[in-house]
């Protein structure tokens, strides 16, 4: 039961830096608008009253870490299942 707690707050941090991670990401992608281009094909947004444009936004590794996240979540999960029924089972 131990190991599934442990992992289980693992999961969390590993979750929260991920999605730190993502957040930070996104505000830096907001952040920095490109000049207009009328060749360049992107859509053109009304920001503060300038227009601006940005670039398609790109995940980068935040996507693996909340996917590791996930997967650790799940795990510690079956983990706490498989103990609790374990423990549940000696008592009866």
């Amino acid at each position: 039961m131990r190991f599934a707690l442990l992992g289980l707050g693992a999961a969390v941090a590993i979750l929260a830096v991920g999605g730190g991670m993502l957040g930070l990401s996104i505000t830096r992608y907001l952040g920095s608008p490109q000049f207009l281009n009328s060749f360049s094909g992107l859509v053109v947004f009304n920001v503060d009253g300038r227009l601006v444009q940005y670039a398609p936004f790109v995940v980068g590794p935040e996507i693996w870490v909340l996917g590791a996240g996930i997967v650790a979540l799940v795990a510690s999960l079956v983990l706490a299942a498989i103990a609790w029924r374990r423990r549940r089972a000696g008592v009866y």
